[in-house]
């Protein structure tokens, strides 16, 4: 449809750079919508902060770094206290460019995306599984990892 709208705007003459702007417009306007409840979502996510934490060093456990990002978002780290041996996720300020979702989760529905079961498994245990909730997110849906 984008692409039918750009070839008539392409054959409107004068009118056409002011056509096409308006579309490019309202197009990066919808992205930006998107975006911005998905930024939303995973702000209200992250402080509910249900994460692992729990005794042991667990610092270099396959995927416990992306669980703790799953938890906090993408810059939480994973702290180890050798006098307690415990290990607890600390929440961190993000970089702008880091990965935003893990685990296997996902907008949309992502039950069926290569690797995101196997991911949900490796961060939740085997019993983990992805559970779709298509009224998430302002209706964009969101794909859980859940024990």
């Amino acid at each position: 449809a984008a692409d039918s709208a750009i070839d008539a705007c392409a054959s409107m003459g004068d009118d056409a750079g002011s056509a096409l702007s308006l579309l490019q417009h309202r197009a990066a306007k919808a992205s930006t919508g998107r975006a911005s409840v998905e930024a939303r979502f995973l702000a209200e996510l992250w402080t509910q902060g249900s994460c692992d934490n729990r005794a042991g060093d667990l610092r270099f456990r396959p995927c416990e770094s992306d669980n703790c990002r799953r938890c906090l978002g993408p810059g939480a780290v994973l702290h180890y206290d050798k006098e307690r041996d415990f290990t607890t996720c600390l929440y961190r300020k993000p970089r702008p460019e880091a990965a935003t979702t893990f685990c296997g989760e996902s907008f949309g529905d992502g039950r069926r995306m290569p690797g995101t079961e196997v991911a949900c498994h490796c961060c939740r245990g085997e019993s983990a599984t992805l559970v779709f909730d298509h009224s998430a997110a302002e209706g964009l849906g969101y794909t859980y990892c859940i024990t």
